[in-house]
């Protein structure tokens, strides 16, 4: 029960031929995917709470700590979570969201992916 961050967010479709790839943020561009590397940009926001959190909380009732940027969605544990978020992160009763882009280029039916352990 906690301790341990990790997110990743893939996903599979027409363009990539079945297999699971990090999902990208087509970021600042303009229609243009961003060069590789990096592969994308997202925004990574974190907030804090005054209570013990249960739940997802609707951000609009959670306090703004900070954001970074960050190349993929892909934390395997929380060493790399801190690192990414550096001293915004708050100690206990936090939550993050990220911000991005997607563009699609081939139609047809994706799967998106997100795992958390909290």
């Amino acid at each position: 029960a906690g301790g341990g961050v990790y997110q990743t967010i893939t996903y599979s479709g027409p363009d990539t031929g079945g297999a699971r790839l990090y999902m990208r943020s087509a970021g600042d561009s303009a229609g243009e995917a961003p060069p590789l590397p990096p592969p994308s940009k997202w925004t990574l926001r974190m907030y804090r709470s005054r209570t013990p959190l249960a739940w997802t909380p609707n951000l609009a009732h959670v306090t703004f700590v900070g954001e970074t940027q960050v190349p993929f969605i892909d934390f395997h544990n929380l060493a790399d979570f801190k690192k990414a978020i550096g001293s915004k992160q708050p100690s206990s009763n936090y939550v993050w969201a990220f911000y991005g882009n997607l563009n699609v280029k081939v139609a047809g039916t994706y799967k998106f992916c997100t795992t958390s352990d909290d």
